[in-house]
């Protein structure tokens, strides 16, 4: 991937909150980026050693959403 392909690749919002995601570089971790929830201020993946495009991927990398059972297959409790 060229590098511009690589900025192509459109980051997700918040898994948490949906909101916007900021990513900054410090030098004081050898200039890795750090990324974090404008909104909610979630903070994630951890970056060392990875490349862009790496880091790109793990943060829009979301678990499948577990599913939801029907009404008719879920036991009714009673209190």
């Amino acid at each position: 991937m060229t590098q511009d392909e690589i900025q192509a690749v459109a980051l997700k919002p918040c898994p948490f909150c949906g909101g916007e995601l900021l990513v900054t570089y410090r030098p004081a971790n050898g200039a890795q980026p750090h990324m974090g929830c404008k909104r909610c201020n979630a903070i994630g993946p951890y970056t060392a050693g990875m490349t862009e495009a790496q880091w790109r991927a793990a943060w829009n990398t979301r678990a499948d959403a577990a599913p939801t059972p029907k009404a008719d297959e879920v036991e009714a409790v009673g209190f």
